[in-house]
């Protein structure tokens, strides 16, 4: 990816409706790890038992394209819109200190707010009991202690609380809005050494990645050019309308041809962890066990009479979808009754999806059409 905050093209002011809204209850004072799942939790001493928490509509217009190329986006302009919601974190460790962006993700009652970020800047220090103060600088210079709320190792994030902010939410998208080669721009927060933006294209809605750690990182969207530098992750993935469809992670993978590219969990399953981790639960990860998937392209879609679909790449053994016979190059064509056009319109529906219900999945193998009730579980820590 090339750095830099400049783009040719020029983009209009337009409003993108109200977006999406949503409550959940925040029980003060959740302690402990979560045992089965592996999630920690970190406890917090909020001012009341109970907090409604909401995603709030943008402070400022979302930007949007005349000419929807990618060689045309004003990237300035979508820098600009997104940039007030970037926050810089600064995490204070046995080691010294560690630097990262996040994304104002929440908004709580009196001025508090909740930011979602990269797992890896606070991980090891929380593991070894050695995290110290954590530091959130926002665009403004203004800064505000930080408190780790929970951590999530299978989709890499982490969230911490905050107080003082004032109306600097960003647009949400969704994955289900992405195809491969569509812009996409990562953005960093200003006030980190070394934060900068970074624009590219998609390569896939649907990836599943394999860490150093040993994990399976899963459901992921792909990001042609270099990784984004550690100051960087943690921060959205916007498209080029300025709604942010991801969050990007400063992931090591296993996989040389991984390397040189960039990933980021769906906004969709980061606001699924966020509500989850605020109310309490045990973080879910609803697992179909089909760890990569492409769009169908548009020959075989009209080959086959659909608007489109997610065409099966690689499944795991003894996982939902392989105890129903999907098969690689099965078509899925809707999931959970919700249609399934593209891989990343899987992805969002999984997203959303419970673990540990039946649902039906409908597909096509070998010309025939099929639709098939299964029972999604959560996903193994190594799948």
């Amino acid at each position: 990816m090339a750095a830099g905050r400049s783009g040719p093209g020029r983009l209009a002011s337009a409003n993108v409706g109200t977006g999406r809204m949503w409550t959940v209850a925040l029980v003060a004072g959740v302690i402990g790890a979560v045992a089965a799942s592996g999630i920690g939790m970190v406890s917090g001493a909020f001012d009341q038992p109970t907090t409604v928490v909401q995603s709030v509509f943008p402070s400022t217009p979302a930007v949007s394209l005349a000419n929807a190329s990618g060689s045309n986006v004003d990237w300035t302009a979508v820098d600009n819109a997104v940039a007030p919601s970037v926050v810089a974190i600064s995490v204070s460790t046995a080691d010294g200190p560690e630097m990262g962006s996040g994304l104002l993700l929440l908004s709580g009652a009196n001025t508090r707010a909740y930011v979602i970020t990269d797992l890896s800047l606070i991980s090891s220090a929380a593991a070894a009991d050695e995290l110290g103060p954590i530091v959130v600088t926002f665009l403004s210079g203004k800064q505000s202690k930080g408190r780790l709320v929970g951590q999530d190792p299978l989709s890499g994030l982490a969230l911490i609380a905050v107080s003082g902010v004032q109306d600097t939410f960003p647009a949400l998208g969704s994955v289900a809005q992405l195809a491969v080669a569509n812009p996409v721009m990562a953005i960093g927060a200003r006030t980190v050494p070394g934060g900068s933006v970074f624009s590219g294209s998609v390569t896939a809605e649907n990836r599943e990645v394999d860490v150093a750690d040993g994990a399976d990182m899963e459901n992921m969207i792909a990001i042609s050019g270099t990784s984004v530098p550690a100051p960087v992750a943690g921060g959205p993935l916007v498209d080029q309308f300025g709604q942010v469809v991801g969050i990007t992670l400063a992931l090591d993978p296993t996989d040389a041809t991984d390397q040189d590219l960039t990933f980021a969990v769906p906004v969709d399953e980061a606001e699924r962890v966020a509500e989850q981790m605020l109310a309490g639960e045990s973080v879910t990860h609803p697992w179909l066990g089909l760890y990569d998937s492409v769009d169908l392209s548009t020959e075989v879609a009209r080959q086959e009479g659909l608007a489109g679909g997610a065409l099966a790449v690689a499944i795991s053994p003894d996982s939902p979808a392989s105890r129903i016979g999907l098969q690689p190059t099965d078509i899925i064509t809707g999931l959970d009754g919700q249609p399934v056009t593209s891989a990343g319109s899987l992805t969002a529906v999984l997203s959303k999806a419970r673990p540990g219900r039946a649902t039906t999945i409908s597909f096509i193998q070998d010309g025939k059409q099929w639709a098939k009730t299964l029972v999604l579980t959560n996903q193994p820590y190594n799948s």
